[in-house]
């Protein structure tokens, strides 16, 4: 019976938040939308392409370590920046205006404090591995289900606010990098970068806390799943 109730408490947790925070379906759709601004494409057109933008970050942040390379899979649309290899992966966003702020995200990732970004590495990993162990050793009935959902609890507070911090710092930071980039590339005029700029608050202001609410609700998803099983 508890395990019921704490499957009911953790969907109406991820309801409340989702209310609090006025997230709407709608919202992706809208995000799509302002992301493909054709306007603010070909404003954007104007300047290099996204392997060329990232070296230029990167050694305006003066960083000539991290590796950049443009990702082999053409429907790819996920960048990223790799601890374990201090590289970026810039994913297909040639034809979104973010593509300039969703560069400097990954460059601001690699300047990061290392032991920050190791432990996020590791321990998401770890996460990953210690959540599907749970999962058999709980359908074998080798483990005690409360105990270890506890733990599982756990384990996700610490996930989410380690990559919280290291995402809401990249996603802060990276509209003003980015600004400084348009602004010494010296190719778009002061009204183009105002007009991207002003873009890119509008999309951020809708998807800064619709990013951090994903990242929570794995943690509720994973331990609604688990506590789902403890149910039989």
């Amino acid at each position: 019976m508890e395990y019921i109730i704490i499957s009911i408490i953790l969907v109406i947790i991820a309801i409340v938040i989702k209310f609090a925070l006025n997230i709407k379906i709608n919202d992706i759709k809208k995000l799509k939308d302002l992301a493909f601004d054709k306007e603010k494409n070909a404003i954007l057109n104007k300047l290099p392409d996204n392997e060329e933008i990232a070296k230029v970050i990167l050694n305006n942040l003066k960083n000539n370590h991290t590796k950049v390379k443009q990702s082999d899979d053409p429907k790819e649309t996920t960048s990223i920046y790799v601890v374990l290899t201090d590289s970026i992966i810039i994913a297909n966003i040639k034809n979104t205006f973010t593509r300039v702020q969703t560069v400097t995200h990954e460059c601001i990732h690699s300047i990061q404090d290392k032991s920050v970004l190791w432990f996020n590495f590791i321990y998401t990993n770890l996460c990953n591995l210690f959540f599907v162990a749970l999962i058999v050793l709980k359908l074998f009935n080798v483990i005690n289900g409360m105990i270890w959902l506890t733990s599982l609890v756990l384990a996700g507070v610490i996930y989410y606010v380690v990559r919280a911090y290291l995402e809401n710092d990249a996603m802060i930071k990276a509209k003003y990098v980015a600004k400084e980039y348009m602004e010494k590339s010296n190719v778009l005029t002061n009204e183009e970068i105002t007009k991207i700029t002003t873009g890119y608050e509008e999309i951020n202001a809708i998807g800064v806390k619709m990013y951090l609410y994903r990242l929570l609700l794995e943690v509720l998803v994973r331990t609604l799943i688990f506590s789902v099983i403890c149910i039989f």
